[in-house]
């Protein structure tokens, strides 16, 4: 298998933050971002980022990539990815795109600590078991090539693809939304064996500073 460069300082730099008794916001966009545009993000209190490096169509997200590598270079503190799974019956299975992710940024070189796999209401199927096997399948293939995984979800979206009792991933880091406006958990309600979250995205399409649209994204 090719050689897969990751910064793996990142993690330690990620468990120090997460310490932080105030937390630290955090945002994801899909928008095109500049070294310049980063660095006013940052003087505005913005230290992690999330990008989405797959699309739902079954492509790669060029902009995403980029945006990863403009986030490192503009030493923003925290960096992610997300991938938007294809869901349909003509895409890719599960394992086939998050290998094909993980060599595509390993190529470009991307300093990330994390993926997370994007399970919400988008073409899944009506089978749940049959959408729990795609899950599997993609969780799999990133521990076996050496990728740090975790779920972001919702309690609705959850519920919706694959009941609220399936509770085989409950130790993989939980990245909800919940639209509620605070920057907290105190609105976090327990599903899918996870009684506590990592992240909180808590306000969507929100007109941030800097000329960004961004979702926000809180951790503790």
């Amino acid at each position: 298998m090719r050689a897969i460069f990751f910064c793996l300082n990142f993690v330690a730099v990620f468990h120090g933050l997460t310490r932080a008794a105030d937390g630290i916001n955090g945002f994801d966009t899909v928008q095109s971002l500049t070294v310049d545009k980063i660095h006013c993000l940052k003087r505005n209190g913005y230290s992690a980022f999330i990008a989405r490096v797959y699309v739902s169509s079954g492509n790669f997200d060029q902009v995403g990539m980029q945006n990863i590598k403009t986030a490192n270079a503009a030493g923003l503190l925290f960096v992610d990815a997300y991938l938007f799974p294809c869901v349909d019956t003509s895409c890719p299975s599960g394992a086939q795109q998050v290998k094909s992710v993980i060599n595509e940024m390993a190529a470009q070189r991307l300093g990330i600590t994390r993926i997370w796999l994007d399970i919400e209401k988008y073409q899944w199927s009506g089978n749940m078991q049959s959408n729990q096997a795609f899950i599997r399948d993609m969780v799999h293939q990133a521990q076996n090539m050496s990728m740090d995984v975790g779920i972001y979800t919702s309690y609705s979206n959850w519920q919706a693809i694959v009941g609220l009792d399936w509770n085989e991933f409950r130790i993989l880091p939980l990245w909800y939304a919940d639209y509620d406006g605070h920057a907290d958990f105190s609105g976090f309600r327990p599903f899918g064996g996870w009684d506590q979250a990592e992240i909180h995205q808590f306000q969507a399409n929100f007109n941030g500073p800097c000329g960004v649209r961004m979702d926000l994204d809180w951790f503790p």
